[in-house]
């Protein structure tokens, strides 16, 4: 952490007399990695985990009180946790870990796929083939967010948007900056998801950032291809009009004034390929493995160690053990796998509860209502 901030105060006295540079995000998609869980507290009133837990509101808050001194008009983006995903509301709380100390100064950041959701959210292409039936009694017992935001309706979308970061700029207490999302133009889903996220991004009035410009192969990604890109492999503009810059338009995307009038994109580009489903999830599995909430289990050398840890981070309710068994072995799918597997657990304590209906912001349980996921063998 100290090297972190010792990094940023050199960036931020390299770049002081910038005026183009105008923010620092400053880091990027704080998610968990096996031991390392972070949290977002108050930190006048919160004491660090001893298992390792690091409050993100502390070290966003410290490392941009460092930098005001090199860089006093900057702004800074403190992005919210990527998992469990919660609405801004803790952040943009007054008083709170942010505010009024870093008033007229922090954006709050958040970035939001056809794929990523609420919650515990668990994206399709993250979910191993053989453990479908598994992940669809979770998301029917809510263990893990039921719904991902491509999942959602429109009017879903918006009561989920609205919970998450619409009060906020409808307060005014600070700026928010949804600095993350894209499709895949050759996914019809993403593309509907796209289309109805548009509509709501206009009608919020929010700021925004498309994710990514360049195509090419993702670094970090094996070699796969950024199926989100705008441009041509040569980095230019693609002779075909993109219907993804129709989106856009619909939220304030608009070239200069001055700009000359654009020759290209008179027909609208068609998908480059059709993939199916697996196709696409494998695609996706490839391209986004670094953003995988599943990543601190799945690199785990045993999931009974990995399940240790989740009694600590995962926030769920309280349901007994006995009501998820005839829950699972209600699906149609995976019957006889879903109650040998829970007749393993040696726990009959209550494992989960019921959040009502309607946005999800499903974080908050204690550590103690959990500890029978730790007796799962």
């Amino acid at each position: 952490e100290e090297q972190w901030m010792s990094d940023w105060t050199m960036l931020a006295k390299r770049y002081s007399k910038m005026p183009h540079v105008v923010a620092f995000d400053l880091r990027n998609e704080i998610r968990p990695r096996k031991t390392y869980w972070p949290t977002f507290q108050n930190p006048k009133i919160a004491s660090e985990d001893p298992r390792g837990t690091s409050n993100w509101a502390r070290a966003s808050l410290e490392v941009a009180r460092r930098l005001s001194k090199a860089s006093p008009n900057v702004l800074f983006v403190v992005e919210r946790l990527v998992w469990p995903q919660r609405g801004l509301s803790d952040m943009a709380a007054i008083p709170g870990a942010l505010l009024p100390a870093l008033n007229g100064r922090v954006v709050l950041g958040m970035h939001m796929y056809h794929w990523s959701g609420p919650g515990r959210f668990v994206p399709r292409w993250s979910e191993p083939p053989t453990l479908h039936w598994l992940f669809r009694g979770l998301r029917c017992l809510r263990i893990i967010s039921p719904k991902n935001y491509g999942d959602m309706n429109s009017e879903a979308l918006r009561q989920q948007m609205d919970m998450e970061f619409g009060h906020v700029l409808k307060s005014g207490k600070c700026p928010v900056w949804v600095s993350e999302f894209g499709a895949d133009l050759s996914n019809a889903e993403e593309m509907d998801w796209l289309e109805r996220f548009a509509d709501l991004m206009a009608e919020f009035d929010a700021d925004w950032a498309y994710w990514p410009l360049n195509v090419g192969p993702k670094p970090g990604s094996e070699g796969a291809e950024e199926l989100y890109g705008f441009l041509s492999p040569d980095w230019r503009p693609k002779s075909e009009r993109d219907p993804r810059l129709d989106l856009m338009a619909r939220m304030g995307l608009s070239p200069p004034p001055d700009a000359p009038e654009e020759e290209l994109g008179k027909e609208p580009l068609r998908p480059l390929r059709s993939r199916s489903k697996e196709q696409s999830e494998a695609s996706l599995r490839s391209l986004f493995g670094s953003k995988d909430p599943l990543l601190a289990v799945k690199s785990a050398g045993d999931v009974r160690g990995a399940l240790a840890w989740v009694p600590h981070q995962i926030k769920s309710g309280l349901r007994k053990v006995q009501t998820a068994q005839s829950s699972l072995v209600g699906l149609a799918t995976g019957r006889d796998m879903a109650t040998e597997t829970l007749r393993k657990s040696s726990s009959a304590s209550p494992l989960l509860s019921l959040p009502p209906e309607g946005p999800h912001d499903m974080s908050r349980i204690t550590e103690e209502d959990l500890s029978p996921l730790s007796n799962i063998h």
